[in-house]
């Protein structure tokens, strides 16, 4: 018996071990394919997934799953061949005494049965409670300002405080359910051996099958427990499953691969139209040329510089950028070769060097950057474009050089700084088409001089979105948008101010300025 004793302190040992490693594992990989997923997905379906629901699939979800393999499986396993090992067991002494312990277990198992919608439902209300309570309060966090500004800081906290209970009233209905079905074997036990002894008083059993028969009901109703504890992390592992399953369902995005040196690429965007955001237009670049794409508010400045990013799919149209093409029914990255500069893309926290050498190369020697300079090429690049957005040491607003703290989203920098950092992060990207979407270089002298001076240091072309003429930077093309609606029809006049041409019946671009 002690020696028996060890053997099942080891064995436990091994199993919590063994288990914890396996569902670790599952958890992340199961966490690295969402964050592909998250990172690969159009921007658009990412906004209109508020903050709270990624972080709830990572989290709450990845628990659940974690929950059922590390734990659920090893203990519906071990509990279900102890359930089956006993009962053949105790056939074997007292065929009588077995059927009643085999009812036992049926209603056990009818009970876990009949709980399980009511439970599913106490699960997904307690998820969807949860979701909303993170999205609430990652907004809020991220609006402080607003908050704070409006003083709406005590409105806010009631409403978290409302969030709050109703989330703990489903996780209370829920743990409620969950504990129903995790008591049914103890609340059998009493049933079970009245109705042993009955069975023991009308068959004349032995008595050292009526001993046995009540060692194996305990064990039963441990093991019983043991099914219905891990039935219900099933439960919850099938609805985190279910939901996570949707963001990896997503279709994944090509890259586009590089093909020779770097140098800019052309552009032609046909008959491309977004619904509610861009009409119908029609453009061109040649590659390496500074195209400024003007317009009326609302017109579809910032919704073109997102297709040509990759980060918006058309609902009409095609995209062309070098040799790749692309329409909505397609799913392209084209990040390897489009750099995007906008509030969109922001500065990530750490200093100044690391988000350079987020770019790779890392030449600027931060900590989220490279091993070092990988050759002169990259070193020759790095102090040029460092000098062209005048973050050398001791330029304002940089005490530190290029070890200057970075806080999230760059919020402790001024935004001309910020645009200039972002600026030349991409362009230590070496891109083929440079876009620009930032008031920050129509508005600060210094931004556009960083601007001008990179469009004579990066082979790209580039795309600038600004006002006419508020550029330093000569363009070598306008495109022009206006702000009519689409029409209909096969031969469309695009929402932009280009002519249609009487031959072809397609948008004829303008004349090179």
């Amino acid at each position: 018996m002690v020696v028996t004793g060890l053997v099942i302190w080891g064995l436990r040992i091994a199993e919590a071990n063994d288990a914890e490693r396996v569902g670790q594992d599952y958890v992340m990989r199961v966490r690295i394919r969402l964050f592909e997923r998250l990172m690969e997905g159009p921007d658009d379906h990412a906004r209109r997934r508020r903050y709270g629901v990624p972080m709830s699939r990572m989290i709450s979800d990845l628990n659940a799953l974690r929950n059922w393999v590390s734990v659920g499986v090893a203990r519906s396993l071990v509990a279900s061949i102890t359930v089956v090992g006993l009962l053949v067991t105790m056939a074997s002494i007292d065929p009588s005494i077995a059927l009643v312990l085999g009812g036992l277990v049926a209603v056990a198992a009818l009970v876990m049965l009949g709980a399980a919608p009511t439970l599913r439902r106490r699960v997904r209300a307690a998820r969807r409670r949860r979701g909303r309570l993170a999205n609430n309060l990652g907004e809020k966090v991220l609006a402080r300002e607003t908050v704070r500004q409006f003083a709406r800081v005590q409105r806010e906290r009631r409403r978290i405080r409302r969030q709050s209970d109703r989330l703990a009233e489903s996780l209370v209905q829920r743990a409620r359910m969950a504990q129903v079905l995790r008591a049914t074997p103890a609340a059998l036990l009493p049933i079970a051996l009245a109705a042993l002894v009955f069975v023991a008083a009308s068959s004349g059993a032995p008595l050292e099958s009526v001993v046995a028969a009540v060692l194996v009901v305990g064990l039963l109703t441990t093991s019983l427990a043991e099914l219905a504890r891990a039935f219900d992390y099933r439960l919850s592992f099938e609805e985190g499953r279910e939901r996570i399953g949707d963001l990896l369902g997503r279709t994944r995005r090509a890259s586009v691969a590089e093909a020779g040196d770097t140098g800019a690429w052309p552009i032609e965007i046909e008959d491309v139209a977004v619904a509610g955001r861009l009409s119908r237009v029609s453009f061109e670049a040649k590659a390496g040329e500074v195209v400024h794409v003007v317009g009326d508010a609302a017109a579809g400045k910032s919704t073109l510089i997102r297709l040509l990013a990759g980060r918006l799919a058309p609902d009409h149209g095609t995209i062309r950028l070098g040799p790749v093409a692309w329409t909505g029914a397609d799913a392209i990255d084209p990040s390897e070769v489009v750099q995007c500069v906008s509030p969109d893309a922001p500065l990530l926290r750490g200093t100044v060097g690391s988000n350079l050498d987020y770019a790779g190369g890392g030449a600027g020697g931060g900590a989220g950057g490279g091993a070092g300079v990988r050759d002169e090429r990259d070193l020759a690049l790095f102090r040029a474009v460092r000098a062209a957005c005048d973050l050398g040491d001791g330029a304002p607003g940089l005490p530190g050089g290029l070890d200057t703290r970075v806080e999230e989203r760059g919020t402790n920098l001024a935004a001309s700084l910020r645009a200039r950092i972002a600026l030349a992060r991409a362009a230590l990207a070496r891109p083929r088409v440079l876009l620009v979407d930032d008031p920050a270089f129509v508005i600060d002298a210094a931004a556009r001089r960083a601007l001008l001076l990179v469009r004579e240091i990066v082979s790209a072309t580039l795309v600038i979105v600004a006002p006419e003429d508020a550029l330093d930077a000569p363009a070598d093309r306008v495109w022009r948008l206006g702000t009519g609606a689409a029409e209909a029809g096969g031969d469309r006049t695009s929402s932009s101010s280009c002519r249609q041409d009487a031959a072809g019946g397609r948008p004829a671009l303008r004349p090179v300025i």
